[in-house]
């Protein structure tokens, strides 16, 4: 892990998450994690770190795809993500699994871009209760239709 690790830039993230064990991945995705909790706004290669993991959330890894949605919603929260598309998330929710769906959709919430109500709302009558309830949860924080 210490190997690749240390190259913290969009590359030698990329290698880790698309070459490394599993634990190495988890681990690299916690230590994102972290430092976008910091209070550090300055984070070299930031929105091409974030841009790149919003990227591989269409590329399902089920091993890893819940650290992933988390360690960007943790860039959302603690950090400036208006430089982040997140067209191809929006543009993945009708073929998205059914357990990722939900964290799509809190995906586009956290973006604060009400131009994603339209694809949200579409699941609003979905069969599965937690996709009815992120629909719900999105549309607040997004401020109501």
């Amino acid at each position: 892990m210490k190997r690749r690790c240390q190259k913290m830039d969009k590359y030698g993230i990329e290698a880790t998450l698309s070459y490394g064990s599993e634990t190495e991945k988890i681990e690299l995705l916690s230590h994102l994690c972290d430092v976008f909790e910091s209070y550090n706004k300055n984070i070299k290669g930031f929105d091409e770190i974030v841009q790149m993991l919003v990227n591989l959330t269409v590329k399902p890894d089920d091993r890893i795809s819940d650290d992933i949605i988390d360690t960007i919603l943790t860039a959302q929260i603690n950090q400036d993500i208006s430089n982040i598309n997140f067209d191809i998330v929006d543009e993945h929710l009708e073929t998205a699994p059914t357990h990722i769906l939900p964290r799509f959709i809190e995906i586009l919430s956290y973006t604060y871009n009400r131009k994603y109500i339209p694809s949200i709302v579409r699941f609003k009558d979905h069969k599965d209760a937690y996709i009815k309830q992120a629909v719900e949860d999105a549309i607040i924080e997004l401020g109501g239709l």
